[in-house]
């Protein structure tokens, strides 16, 4: 019996690769000897008894229904006939991914004849061409191996993992990466294989001119793989089967014992190699119109890494903020009458992901956490009471005052308070610093004395005082 074999209502799926009885006849080899089908049909029911009692012999004498099937035993199986709709063959690939285009001296004529410097520039724009395809197979790699392994887990009833939340968009990365390589770079090799002359920079130049556009999944991605990891890291602490299953995908030739956690990775590191390879390309050219179009086309892939990394950073800021958000708990500024308190309940709140007030729209962006730290506080409301234990955050736009209730969370002192307003003064003490707060007319109103636990992390907090006061620029 098949162990894919099921009695359940599931998804269609390849059936494994079980040898075929064939219809009884004589075949005639290349030696000219004729053997029968029956011997043949012998041949092929004795390699089936071999891979069977390989099978039971791994999963013992008690060898389990699909139903009481564990994790192991189902991992076993992959191990012996393969993961379903993947040959072998194609599984193996990596065994020789890295010798796959060889030297480029295998391919160009005249090579003795060459200068050291063109040699260089080859040995420079081979880097780009090898590295994307090694690259490329990686991705493959994740998704023959650790995808196709967690989809067919799942079917089986194992893992209940998310599988967006672990890959991400990777299947389009992949996707968007295969495409590149086969419609830009490889026709290069290709072209350098058939011509044997050597490869023309202008060539890079000519398969990068919609870079940012070829590999625009790479910014979901990118925002996204940060979250992939850390889900990654969570699932192995908790599930002892997901780090079975982990080890069992990392342990396959395909992947060459990289860890999955290591190719969710690979996309950002090879955004960041691209203008890395085509400044070595550059510095090894001499031709005025390949470097200026090489500058060009640098300029365009740096521009869509810069575009990357702010949408990161952008991703990044928006959990932190949440995250702020998710510890403040309400604020009543005054006291009012219990009847009146529902007319203020919803403006005592604070949206951090809100835009921020008084910036125009063009200068407007997400505001940033300058600091943020504990601190000890006396104030003009209460200049004879003893200093209060406080939890501070500086944002870009404002100064903010809460006290802790409990971990993980705190409570709002007061309002928040504009950084445009706040003027801040070193003191002789160097562990202190005096801030005073002023209203549209530049009027005192208020002052906070804090001390901090060293005069290092006073600096620290006047240093970013000073840093969040140009932030201002162009507020009204």
């Amino acid at each position: 019996v098949s162990p894919y074999s099921s009695s359940v209502s599931s998804p269609a799926r390849p059936a494994p690769r079980w040898p075929t009885a064939m219809a009884t006849a004589t075949t005639t080899t290349t030696n000219g000897s004729v053997v029968s089908s029956e011997s043949i049909e012998t041949t092929t029911k004795t390699k089936t008894t071999r891979r069977a009692n390989k099978l039971q012999s791994m999963l013992g004498s008690n060898f389990s229904s699909q139903s009481e099937r564990t994790l192991a035993e189902q991992l076993q199986i992959f191990s012996v006939y393969g993961l379903p709709g993947y040959d072998e063959e194609k599984i193996e690939l990596g065994k020789k991914e890295k010798t796959r285009l060889g030297s480029w001296k295998d391919h160009v004529l005249g090579v003795e004849s060459m200068t050291k410097r063109e040699c260089d520039q080859q040995e420079a724009i081979w880097e780009l061409l090898s590295t994307e395809e090694s690259y490329m197979l990686a991705l493959k790699a994740v998704l023959e191996v650790f995808f196709v392994c967690l989809q067919e887990l799942k079917k089986e009833g194992f893992l209940e993992i998310q599988t967006e939340k672990l890959f991400g968009n990777i299947a389009y990365v992949y996707s968007a990466s295969k495409a590149f390589w086969d419609n830009r770079l490889k026709p290069i090799v290709e072209r350098c294989k058939e011509s044997r002359e050597r490869i023309d920079p202008l060539q890079v130049v000519s398969a990068l001119a919609y870079f940012d556009e070829d590999l625009e999944p790479y910014e979901e991605f990118c925002v996204r793989e940060k979250n992939c990891v850390n889900y990654l890291t969570a699932q192995k602490k908790s599930s002892a089967d997901f780090k079975a299953y982990l080890e069992w995908c990392e342990s396959q030739a395909r992947c060459r014992r990289m860890k999955l956690a290591d190719l969710l990775v690979k996309p950002m590191h090879r955004l960041i190699q691209y203008p890395l390879l085509l400044k070595a390309i550059m510095k090894k050219s001499d031709d005025e119109e390949a470097l200026d179009k090489l500058t060009t086309i640098i300029e365009r892939v740096e521009a869509f890494l810069n575009r990357v990394n702010e949408m990161v950073g952008r991703k990044g800021q928006e959990e932190r903020l949440s995250y702020i958000q998710a510890m403040i708990s309400g604020y009543v500024g005054f006291d009012c009458p219990p009847e009146f308190e529902k007319h203020f309940a919803s403006l005592f709140s604070l949206d951090l992901l809100s835009p921020m007030p008084g910036v125009p729209d063009f200068f407007n962006g997400l505001r940033d956490v300058f600091q943020e730290g504990s601190l000890k506080l006396k104030d003009s409301l209460h200049p004879i009471k003893a200093k209060t234990d406080v939890h501070a955050f500086l944002f870009t736009d404002f100064f903010l005052l809460t006290t802790r209730v409990k971990k993980g969370h705190v409570k709002l002192l007061q309002q928040p308070m504009r950084v445009d307003r706040l003027i801040c003064e070193k003191l002789k003490d160097p562990s202190a610093f005096l801030l005073i707060y002023v209203n549209e007319y530049r009027f005192p109103t208020s002052w906070y004395l804090f001390q901090s636990a060293t005069a290092e992390q006073a600096k620290q907090w006047t240093d970013a005082l000073q840093d969040a006061q140009p932030a201002q620029i162009g507020r009204a």
